[in-house]
């Protein structure tokens, strides 16, 4: 009876840490909300879609309220004529704990004596403040990222775990019951020059990579990477995506985007020369038309269609030469984002025909789903999985049956998982996990009948650490 008293404050404890973690799981939830309907708000803002932009900055300060959300929210009152209420969300959005930030304040100050002077239902020129002056893309002109990571493969030789290849000089035999841990080394880092008149706006990117393995170091890989990029029309996240990478553009939404890039790279495996590229790419996206008015209701799902071409000069060096040969590859992918909830869906066929050696000539198809889950402010899960085909041109493509078996054809199934933590506003957190299976019909002939296939198993992990500058 006694210990009645101590055992109940403990419960009592406990279930005060549980509301509390609970309580800052939905603080967190809030937030996130809150920052997406501001994005969101400001995006159609940029358009000049005032009306939504009205309806989704007021549902970001029912969640959050803070200057800066007040100060867009009367620029896209001021714009719609309504300058009464412009003044109020401008004033108070210099006022308070959560005030807009110092270097913000001379332009509030503008748009201000915009809205006091004039009732029209556009602002005048004359008063210092002309619509849509502000654009919420400040990203530098220079920017790049440094990334750290370690990790465990279950399988880097890419074998099948009855199969066992003799040794190297010097080495001991590999097979696919091997597995290692390995750490990686990344720097990424972009130039955008100013956008020309006519819309173009142009990058300039490069990339390093280098991975260590803890016991394999003949898997050592280096690569170096380079590209230059041509975008033209806007994109809500700021960025187009194509196959040598990303480039920036203007915030927006307009109907057709359109992505040209041009580069090459070089790799190492075991320090020494691997392979080299040389590549020309080109994407398009295209969006639905919709009305623009101000009746028009605020769409809740944002859609894109995207067509990519890459081609590629690719050549191997040493052992590996005759896998050098031309590819040409094509893309397409429809991306679905759902407003307020910041859930993005891409689902992508990818299709290419590679021209080399008669052992390596192939055709590929890649089908594959991403889904992007923002789950809090700082914290986000990205989804992958799909299926990818290789059909061999040539029944020598059959390396342990050459002439005799049929062309290989492997089929491989993969799947990842990412979690994103935004430790601070330049430190980002990941963690990491991956599967592949693998199925070919390459056969061993009969001196080898338990072994069915080329086909594997492999799984990765790896815990990563990025700053963004």
């Amino acid at each position: 009876m006694h210990r009645s008293g101590p055992l109940m404050v403990i419960l009592l404890l406990l279930l005060a840490g549980g509301a509390e973690v609970c309580a800052a799981a939905a603080e967190d939830g809030r937030l996130a909300a809150a920052e997406i309907a501001l994005t969101e708000g400001i995006v159609a803002f940029n358009q000049g879609r005032d009306e939504e932009a009205v309806a989704r900055l007021r549902e970001s300060l029912a969640r959050a309220d803070r200057g800066v959300t007040r100060y867009w929210l009367g620029l896209a009152l001021l714009r719609l004529g309504r300058a009464e209420e412009a003044v109020r969300e401008l004033e108070a959005s210099l006022a308070g704990p959560q005030a807009v930030p110092a270097e913000l304040r001379p332009e509030v100050k503008a748009a201000l004596a915009a809205a006091r002077t004039s009732g029209e239902v556009q602002p005048s020129e004359e008063a210092g403040f002309v619509p849509g002056f502000l654009s919420i893309d400040r990203r530098p002109a220079l920017d790049g990222t440094l990334t750290l990571s370690a990790g465990y493969d279950s399988n880097p030789n890419l074998l099948s775990e009855e199969l066992s290849l003799p040794p190297a000089p010097g080495r001991k035999p590999v097979s696919g019951k091997d597995s290692d841990a390995v750490a990686g080394l990344g720097l990424s880092g972009a130039w955008h020059a100013p956008a020309l008149a006519d819309g173009w706006n142009t990058q300039v990117s490069a990339g390093a990579y280098r991975s260590a393995h803890a016991s394999m170091g003949f898997l050592d890989y280096g690569e170096a990477t380079a590209a230059v990029h041509f975008a033209h029309g806007e994109d809500p996240l700021g960025t187009l995506t194509g196959p040598l990478g990303s480039a920036r553009t203007p915030f927006g939404s307009s109907r057709v985007a359109v992505l040209l890039q041009a580069g090459g790279s070089y790799s190492t495996l075991d320090g020494k020369s691997f392979f080299q590229s040389l590549d020309a790419a080109g994407s398009l996206t295209v969006r639905p038309w919709r009305a623009e008015s101000a009746e028009a209701a605020a769409p809740s799902v944002l859609t894109a269609t995207r067509l990519t071409l890459h081609v590629q000069d690719r050549s191997f060096f040493h052992e590996h030469e005759q896998r050098s040969g031309g590819q040409v590859a094509g893309e397409i992918a429809e991306i679905v984002r759902l407003l307020g909830s910041g859930i993005e869906i891409r689902l992508a066929v990818l299709g290419g025909d590679r021209n080399a050696g008669v052992e390596f000539s192939e055709r590929f198809l890649d089908t594959g789903i991403e889904i992007l889950l923002p789950v809090s402010r700082r914290w986000s899960v990205r989804l992958s999985g799909g299926r990818r085909s290789d059909d061999f041109d040539d029944q020598r493509s059959n390396l342990f049956q050459p002439g005799i078996g049929k062309p290989r054809r492997d089929e491989t199934l993969h799947a990842a998982a990412v979690l994103t933590w935004e430790i601070a506003e330049h430190l980002r957190a990941t963690a990491r996990a991956g599967a592949a299976r693998r199925q070919s019909n390459v056969a061993f002939g009969p001196s080898l009948p338990d072994l069915a296939d080329l086909g594997y198993r492999r799984a990765t992990t790896a815990l990563g650490l990025s700053w963004v500058f």
